[in-house]
């Protein structure tokens, strides 16, 4: 394998490692949501959701990065494999 592939390879494999913390990312976000509707009269409530918003948001940009990330990268290494799926589509 080429240094190139061998790179773009490596790229795919850490997007795919992005997965386990997003999702405990996640999870502290739910968290996070509970402890506002927990304090649901407490005027700090509203702060406490709009902290877990915005990072609910920016997990779903970086999540939708990372498949671009690995779309691009598996293209890169296995052209073939986009050609044989435009076909069939």
């Amino acid at each position: 394998m080429t240094d190139s592939k061998q790179f773009i390879s490596r790229a795919f494999e850490l997007a795919g490692e992005m997965e386990d913390p997003l999702i405990a990312i996640s999870q502290l976000v739910a968290a996070i949501d509970l402890i506002a509707e927990a304090l649901d009269e407490d005027p700090a409530s509203g702060a406490i959701m709009r902290i877990a918003w915005t990072v609910k948001d920016h997990i779903k940009t970086v999540e939708s990065r990372r498949h671009e990330i690995r779309q691009l990268s598996r293209r890169l290494v296995h052209p073939d494999d986009g050609a044989r799926n435009a076909v069939a589509a």
